[in-house]
């Protein structure tokens, strides 16, 4: 199969393949970013694609498995927890990172509302 073949024929799947990418991801920007991944990942990686093999399965495993490592990478980004135990409780900061101006303005605007509160609240 030529080069022009292989990505024409690649690209004649990409409407199936949003679909399925919407499924995987159910936001539209994120569908859009994998499918692009996705397309972008078979045609660089063409010579691994047996022709007598079934290019639909091909296309969606790729996809499937961008978007397992892509959230597998999502969550050991989130999971930034100090030594408590308490697994709600992360720290918005890394360590040894400035404070904010910004943030010390907000802290003190909360606490002046909270004191302002009812004594019911």
């Amino acid at each position: 199969m030529s080069t022009i073949e292989f990505n024409q024929k690649v690209l004649s799947f990409s409407d199936k393949l949003k679909y399925f990418a919407y499924s995987l991801t159910a936001n539209t920007d994120d569908a859009k970013d994998l499918l692009q991944d996705t397309l972008a990942k078979a045609l660089i990686h063409r010579d691994s694609f047996a022709e007598a093999t079934n290019m639909h399965a091909w296309l969606y495993t790729i996809m499937r498995n961008i978007f397992i490592n892509n959230y597998r990478r999502s969550v050991r980004a989130r999971k930034v927890l100090d030594g408590n135990n308490d697994i709600n409780h992360v720290h918005a900061r890394q360590l040894g990172s400035p404070i904010l101006p910004t943030a010390i303005l907000n802290q003190k605007e909360i606490y002046a509302a909270i004191e302002n509160l009812e004594e019911q609240f």
